[in-house]
């Protein structure tokens, strides 16, 4: 009889160890997620930001969340203006399926529904001081 209740012990305690190794598994896990999540949130919170601004041709908003690099390339929010509502690239609705960051660069990327019909948007961003900005853009045409 106490090989059967020391049998009976030991199963109990390899089944309670296996479910605190799963339970163990899966917190782990969900931080490193939640994690990553919350580590590009920012830049997602800038992308969605500029791209809202471009679909409500706002575009010195849209300029503004630009880095000194690309407003210089760009040169004016009439420029940007030009070249979004010529291309027929000025979205309309988006998500960003892909989002990563490496020390102080950012990139989102998604589908897009633009004026001109279904596309893709890319974005890279970088860290300028505390804040993130966009340092490219493109929103493409299928």
């Amino acid at each position: 009889m106490n090989n059967k209740r020391v049998l009976l012990f030991v199963g109990i305690g390899c089944g309670v160890v296996a479910i605190v190794c799963v339970v163990a598994v899966i917190a782990i896990a969900g931080l490193s997620i939640g994690g990553a999540l919350a580590l590009s949130q920012p830049i997602a919170d800038v992308g969605d930001a500029f791209m809202a601004a471009l679909r409500d041709g706002d575009y010195a908003k849209a300029f503004s969340l630009c880095s000194p690099q690309l407003q210089r390339q760009i040169v004016n929010p009439q420029a940007m203006q030009f070249m979004i509502e010529n291309g027929k690239t000025k979205p309309i609705k988006w998500s960003f399926s892909s989002r990563s960051v490496v020390n102080e660069n950012g990139v989102l990327e998604g589908p897009a529904t633009l004026t001109g019909g279904e596309g893709t948007v890319r974005l890279l961003l970088v860290k300028v001081g505390d804040t993130w900005k966009v340092s490219d853009a493109a929103l493409k045409l299928k």
